[in-house]
């Protein structure tokens, strides 16, 4: 269980990040971008919480660190090959 509950923080982080990086580059306030996000499907804990309270303070002190949830894509790679599940973006997370 946790796991899956971290490969899926791992992955939503990556992608808001992304996306994040994306609107700026674009021109859109992280504010604006993270309104939108939380009042539509893009909805998630990174936009939620990290973003707003972590990423755009500047403090990025939001838990664990990198280096721990990365353990935990990689434990969860290895559990889902050894039981026949492809970990595809898990694995394009771990090369993030």
């Amino acid at each position: 269980m946790k796991l899956t509950n971290n490969i899926l923080f791992a992955v939503s982080l990556i992608a808001t990040s992304e996306a994040m990086a994306l609107a700026q580059k674009g021109g859109i306030p992280a504010q604006d971008m993270l309104q939108v996000l939380n009042n539509s499907t893009g909805r998630n804990f990174s936009t939620m919480t990290v973003f707003p309270q972590n990423v755009v303070t500047g403090t990025f002190d939001f838990g664990a660190t990198l280096e721990l949830l990365m353990k935990d894509v990689d434990l969860a790679i290895e559990q889902g090959e050894s039981l026949g599940v492809p970990m595809w973006v898990c694995q394009a997370a771990r090369l993030a």
